[in-house]
């Protein structure tokens, strides 16, 4: 039975547009309490309006209090609306270059094109005894280009090259593009708007461009159908992978020491490093670092220790791509450690009566790529087995309503912070 296409880009946008959601909310959250909070200390002559705000090591914030509770209604929430705004596009167009690396390691034949030819000297030629080299260039080389392209020319390359134009999502593209140009009005004019842009939506205001409370919620929810309905949309053009054997008890970890001597040598440690798998049951397959990174810890002396954990043939893959550039002197490497991981029953049976442990762990979870040994840290702070932790990490790696949680604060956390605030500023 033919499984879903479903790559790590899509879950990586899902879980961004989510965090920026809450991010708007938790600040509008923030905005009232503090705006009523300075009001009540002014009204109960705790505080002289006309005084400065400051915080508790004697920064200034304003010049008044009277100025903090009229920016808090209105002109914090607008620059907050504005910079969610920007990011928002951004990820859009970060969605946009990570799908088509996505579609790439998937299947390269997408890419064949006999009118682009790729140019390459022969020291670099002849430097060269394997395809990965030449496929990371190729590859490289298209991303680089969307990169220093606008949108608009993003979804002719996926029109043209991918067959996944826009125009077959179904979406309101009208809206889509509007806010894609007014980004660009925000970013470059601070929100004013030029000739096209008054002639193209027949915007008539003297007034600069804004944010506001409601066009960031249709942004938000179009957003969402975009990811959705390109998700959908490359599972209709796109050729699912074909099942294969379970092989999860061939699972293998391997803690290895890797220091570059050369550019090409970095890149093979980056997390986007394309390398060929000689698997056993497909044949050749692409894949990327990313994909069985578990963590990467930077050293004093330039080098890195890498954390992988996958399939045989996926880890052994990888190695011989090590191997071939520690032969040409592009890098070192030495394994420190590895493990054959035994097969145990699906970790999806944790989330149910650890929910706790999965929350409380994701919290603890910093921004990937996570340091070696992170599992023992939090472990440690939480109480809890390092086997139960290093369980929890995996399925929050996999969930992207847990992967959400990474680096936030429970609502106890934020209602006890609250309070002290609230006592600290009553005892001023």
């Amino acid at each position: 039975m033919a499984r879903k296409v479903r790559f790590a880009c899509f879950a990586h946008a899902e879980v961004e547009l989510r965090r920026l959601r809450a991010l708007w909310l938790s600040l509008q959250f923030g905005f009232e309490v503090a705006g009523a909070q300075t009001r009540a200390r002014v009204r109960g002559n705790k505080a002289v309006g006309v005084s400065p705000l400051t915080l508790a090591d004697g920064t200034k914030v304003t010049d008044s209090h009277y100025d903090f509770i009229g920016q808090t209604k209105s002109q914090m929430p607008r620059y907050a609306r504005e910079v969610i705004f920007v990011r928002l596009i951004s990820t859009l167009e970060v969605f946009l270059v990570d799908l088509v690396r996505d579609l790439f390691v998937h299947d390269s034949s997408l890419f064949h094109d006999q009118k682009k030819i790729l140019e390459i000297s022969h020291a670099e030629l002849l430097g060269t005894n394997d395809l990965t080299h030449l496929r990371n260039r190729l590859i490289n080389g298209e991303l680089r280009q969307l990169h220093s392209k606008g949108m608009r020319e993003t979804a002719k390359y996926y029109d043209a090259r991918l067959r996944l134009g826009f125009a077959s999502l179904g979406l309101d593209l009208a809206t889509f593009w509007e806010m894609v140009d007014r980004r660009h009005l925000l970013v470059h004019r601070l929100g004013r708007a030029d000739e096209q842009y008054r002639k193209k939506y027949g915007y008539d205001k003297k007034a600069a461009l804004t944010i506001s409370p409601e066009y960031l919620e249709l942004v938000l929810n179009l957003a969402d159908q975009f990811i959705a309905k390109m998700e959908a949309r490359v599972s209709e053009v796109i050729a699912p992978p074909a099942d294969r054997p379970d092989r999860a008890a061939d699972r293998i970890e391997i803690h290895l020491e890797a220091a570059a001597t050369s550019t090409e040598g970095d890149l093979a440690l980056r997390p986007g490093f394309v390398f060929v798998v000689n698997d056993r049951d497909v044949g050749e397959r692409t894949a990327v670092l990313r994909d069985i990174l578990m963590s990467d810890q930077p050293l004093e002396d330039g080098g890195r220790i890498l954390e992988l954990g996958g399939t045989t043939d996926e880890t052994d893959s990888y190695v011989r791509e090590l191997k071939r550039r520690e032969r040409r002197g592009l890098l070192t490497y030495v394994i420190l450690n590895k493990k054959r991981v035994k097969h145990r029953a699906s970790s999806r049976k944790l989330r149910a009566p650890e929910e706790g442990v999965l929350h409380a762990v994701a919290r603890k979870l910093p921004a990937e790529p996570w340091p070696t040994g992170i599992h023992k840290e939090i472990a440690a702070e939480l109480g809890i087995s390092k086997s139960a932790c290093s369980r929890a990490i995996k399925v929050i790696r996999n969930d992207p309503d847990l992967y959400a949680l990474m680096g936030t604060r429970s609502p106890p956390e934020i209602v006890a912070e609250a309070e002290q605030i609230t006592a600290a500023g009553a005892a001023s």
